[in-house]
């Protein structure tokens, strides 16, 4: 099983930006730079450059600023040009497990179901445990997208989709209908729910393989972290 990993980033200051310590967290985990794949949401990236040095990532500039949710679309055009079963689309706030795309593979291999759609390694919802190593958890109002794997063909779906609905994504009821430009953790799930409608959750690890770091300068209005569901300083078995 192989994956492709994409971190969309942007530049948080004058707050504290956290890319340069998730690259160097994956490097430290054996990650090859030429395997980590970062797309920025503006194409002035002076800022970029004094978070990370050649060679430490792929990085891949926008030709123009783009919103939030249009900067994460993109980056599954990464499995146009690279082959690969699954891509793991990530923030750039987080610090990784050790081992972590094998941890990854491993993980899929033993859950991915043909039904589901969105698998995550963190999350902010109430899940319901399965049992020691999986949970489910709801697509509607989706919360959390800090490291979530996807099929090949089911991203390239939901890409083609979420293109042709850059507006009106959220279905009606849904809460704020003002903002279609960011809210990535909902476009996925909404998603998903009109994509297949009879599976109303998606799969997220027990432990996470992830830690959110981006609470002290959060893109949002608050942060959370949820550290006591890390797996900490071991792979996945």
């Amino acid at each position: 099983m192989s994956l492709v990993l994409a971190i969309r980033t942007a530049d948080r200051s004058p707050k504290k930006n956290y890319l340069r310590t998730t690259v160097q967290g994956l490097r430290g985990h054996g990650v090859a730079g030429s395997d980590i794949h970062v797309f920025p949401t503006d194409p002035d990236m002076g800022w970029l450059l004094t978070e990370v040095t050649a060679g430490d990532v792929t990085v891949h500039p926008p030709s123009a600023r783009l919103r939030a949710n249009e900067n994460a679309i993109r980056m599954i055009g990464l499995l146009d040009v690279i082959d690969a079963d699954w891509i793991v689309l990530s923030e750039d706030d987080l610090e990784w497990c050790p081992d972590p795309i094998e941890s990854m593979s491993r993980w899929l291999g033993a859950y991915h179901h043909p039904d589901v759609s969105i698998y995550r390694f963190f999350a902010f919802d109430t899940l319901k445990p399965v049992h020691s190593h999986l949970a489910t958890a709801p697509l509607r109002e989706m919360r959390g997208s800090q490291a979530v794997a996807m099929r090949a063909a089911d991203a390239r779906r939901f890409a083609a989709w979420a293109k042709s609905h850059p507006l009106n994504w959220r279905p009606k009821g849904a809460p704020f209908q003002d903002r279609p430009h960011d809210g990535f953790d909902k476009l996925l799930g909404y998603w998903a729910l009109q994509d297949r409608p009879s599976m109303t959750t998606g799969l997220v690890s027990r432990p996470f393989f992830v830690k959110h770091l981006g609470v002290q300068s959060s893109l949002h209005r608050f942060g959370v972290r949820k550290d006591a569901e890390f797996i900490g300083a071991t792979s996945w078995p």
